[in-house]
């Protein structure tokens, strides 16, 4: 599984036409092929932020010029460009249901660290399997 990180901040006197186009995005891109979901929440400061998911990297490169065709008439409706701060392979799949709030973590490792902080992160993903709540 492939996914990216989308970080959107809209003009307040845009929102009405961004909602629009953003359904027209949403309606386009359920249709590509290998495309799973994407998670989307409100931060409460004017931006929304997004986890997308596919099923294969080369799944999204397919879609990317149909994809693009639409995020070209949204990127004027923002008050800053269309921010993307990560993409990559999906690592671990475990989200909670009717949480109701998400956390986005970006780590930088140094490559020297990498192996460390993989270790890490498999026994978080022991410890948070026995937690109620966690699928």
């Amino acid at each position: 599984m492939w996914g990216g990180i989308v970080e959107a901040t809209v003009k307040p006197d845009q929102l009405t036409l961004y909602e629009e186009r953003n359904a027209e995005f949403w309606d386009v891109r359920s249709r590509q092929a290998g495309f799973l979901s994407e998670p989307e929440f409100d931060t409460n400061d004017g931006r929304s932020m997004a986890i997308v998911l596919w099923e294969r990297h080369a799944a999204q490169q397919v879609a990317r010029p149909a994809l693009i065709e639409v995020i070209d008439r949204i990127q004027p409706l923002l008050a800053i460009p269309l921010q993307v701060p990560g993409t990559g392979e999906i690592v671990t799949e475990g989200f909670v249901s009717g949480a109701g709030f998400a956390v986005v973590v970006e780590v930088v490792v140094a490559p020297e660290e990498e192996t460390a902080i993989q270790e890490a992160l498999q026994a978080f993903r022991v410890v948070r399997a026995q937690q109620p709540g966690f699928h």
